[in-house]
């Protein structure tokens, strides 16, 4: 007991040190349920009257500055007694109001009232989690992603906790299963799935549960709580979730099934590695020890609700959703589905396992500690390690969704193309009649047939000194409503003389040259673009101005030709004979609207 004391004072005090760290701001769609929040706070229901608009987004502006500008009726839907609710359902921000009570006494921001009830939920699932599965998995998970989230106004805390409590009781209290479930299911619907198959599991595989008063209480009010946001939206909106306007129902592609646990960008896997490594130790553990009872119903019941969450999951049309770090939010849903396993595991008590679980949880927690403190920034660790190895070394191993692609390098919410790895490696391409596909300074190879079509998208990966070609996967819904970035493309009609161009250039050893090394000491009256070998330059000047002017400070001797892009024709053949390093203007033709400067080593 006193062993469960101190984990639990040394979870506290990690929580205060990491919130410490952090300063109160909204993420995603915190707006909504902050807004909540105190409506309830105020005994005004979550329902939002018309005159309550100005006074609800005053609140929230004044919680976090950014959301200066933000429309409480862009985010509400009316109902026909014209009091208008949020997309997001209130179950979450009502269990929260109480805490804004506390930080209006002190006069402290709202936007504590969530880390405190994050706090409290992750500190009860650690208590019911710590005799359970052991400290080394309770390390593991709780020191994980999920505490990126703990001082957010968000429902991530809520889930994880909530579905880790209801696996981890399942097989002895499944009441409390139950509730817990249904209660993560007032908030999220698709979790309904865990408390009907524990029910199901208790009626039919567990003696006397329909004369157990504590089974039956748990059922009734697990189903209480997950008919809740349905009953509600559906009285008021004759809709059983809001969420389905934004997210329409459709037939996923593959790709959107496995994007969430296994997408190198925003999956569960890339982003979260020891967990895919524990559950394998833990696997290889229960099987050894005894083959039957590795397998029982909360294993079942985990390894279908991960299909039911993972079918759910490809059903929303923004995948690369804001407010996190750079891993989906909805992966937090599938790291509770390995207690069951980890408890198995623990029940072995084998030590090797222990000493290996202990070893990867601990590497882990410092890991995690650093990458997914509450204080790091939304999208900072876009694209991953594995992302832009893949990407970048091995394109054609992976083709993303196309939405997970662009937004990963732009680091914004916003879909657009062509848009490439710094290298050219993988691109993603989008056909527009009477346009070049490729971005600048990407080789423009010549588009196959089923990449031409107008708003085609497709990926070009780099292979040597050619492209090979894929579609985009995804759905029709995912593959919809990008820009086209019309000031980033090859202009209309140069492909083929830039291509000659750049292959006379030697085009497979030329990269992009960073800022800070750039040859490119003035561009005034015009746009320029550096590429560089190990013995020769190449420059994209664009939108030359009357009056332009254009220095370089060369590394040696140089010589070479400029070229207008738009017939090919050499305009001139220049060279440098000065010194290394000293500064040399370039004359270039006024109005010009695409010239490549091609230096070699002389």
């Amino acid at each position: 007991m006193r062993l469960r004391q101190l984990s639990l004072l040394f979870g506290a005090a990690l929580v205060v040190c990491l919130v410490a760290d952090s300063s109160a701001r909204l993420v995603g769609d915190g707006a909504e349920y902050l807004a909540m929040a105190t409506n309830f706070a105020s005994l005004r229901g979550p329902a939002l009257a018309p005159a309550d608009l100005p006074r609800t987004e005053e609140a929230v502006a004044a919680a976090d500055g950014r959301f200066a500008r933000w429309d409480a009726a862009a985010s509400t839907i009316a109902a026909r007694d014209r009091r208008r609710d949020f997309v997001h359902f209130w179950f979450y921000p009502l269990l929260a109001a109480p805490f804004v009570w506390t930080t209006r006494a002190v006069g402290a921001s709202p936007l504590y009232a969530f880390t405190l009830l994050n706090g409290l939920l992750l500190l009860a699932a650690l208590h019911v989690a710590l005799p359970r599965i052991g400290g080394a998995a309770c390390l593991l998970l709780f020191a994980g992603p999920a505490i990126w989230w703990i001082d957010k106004a968000h429902t991530e805390i809520f889930t994880f906790s909530l579905l880790a409590i209801a696996f981890l009781v399942m097989r002895d209290r499944p009441w409390w299963s139950m509730v817990a479930a249904g209660a993560a299911a007032a908030q999220n619907p698709p979790i309904a799935i865990v408390m009907v198959l524990t029910a199901a599991g208790g009626l039919f595989g567990r003696q006397g549960s329909v004369r157990d008063g504590r089974f039956l209480r748990g059922a009734a009010i697990g189903f209480v709580l997950c008919l809740l946001q349905p009953a509600y939206t559906y009285a008021r909106h004759g809709t059983v979730t809001l969420l389905a306007l934004q997210n329409p129902g459709h037939v996923p592609a593959w790709a959107e099934v496995i994007a969430v646990p296994f997408d190198p960008a925003i999956g569960l896997v890339a982003n979260f590695p020891a967990l895919a490594v524990a559950i394998a130790g833990a696997a290889i553990v229960c099987l050894r020890a005894d083959r039957r009872p590795a397998i029982q119903i909360d294993i079942i019941i985990a390894l279908a609700s991960a299909a039911t969450f993972t079918l759910a999951f490809a059903q929303a049309t923004n995948v690369h959703h804001g407010g996190t770090p750079g891993m989906s939010r909805y992966g937090l849903w599938l790291v509770p589905l390995a207690v069951p396993l980890f408890a198995r595991a623990h029940e072995c008590g084998r030590a090797g396992y222990k000493r290996f679980a202990w070893g990867l949880a601990a590497a882990s927690a410092l890991v995690c500690i650093f990458l997914f403190r509450p204080s790091a920034g939304e999208n900072s660790r876009e694209p991953t390690m594995l992302a832009q190895y893949l990407w970048t070394r091995h394109p054609a191993w992976n083709n993303p969704l196309p939405e997970v692609f662009a937004e990963s390098w732009v680091h914004r919410d916003e879909r657009w193309a062509p848009i490439s790895t710094r290298g050219c490696d993988k691109i993603l391409l989008m056909a527009v009649d009477g346009q070049s596909a490729f971005p600048i300074p990407c080789l423009p190879a010549p588009l196959p047939p089923e990449c031409a079509a107008a708003g085609t998208l497709c990926y070009a990966n780099r292979d040597g000194s050619r492209y090979r070609f894929a579609r985009a996967p995804g759905s029709a819904i995912q593959l919809t409503g990008f820009q086209f970035a019309a000031d980033s493309v090859w202009p209309a009609g140069s492909d083929a003389h830039v291509r000659d161009l750049l292959v006379q250039a030697g085009w497979p050893a030329l990269t992009p040259r960073p800022s800070g090394e750039s040859a490119v000491r003035l561009a005034q009256g015009l746009r320029v673009t550096e590429l560089s070998g190990t013995d020769r330059l190449v420059f994209v000047i664009r939108d030359v101005r009357p009056g332009a002017r254009m220095v370089l400070r060369l590394p040696s001797t140089m010589r070479g030709i400029l070229a207008d892009g738009m017939t090919g024709e050499i305009a001139d053949r220049i060279s440098y004979q000065g010194p290394p390093l000293e500064l040399w203007p370039v004359a270039v033709p006024a109005r010009s609207r695409l010239l490549l400067l091609l230096l070699w080593r002389a």
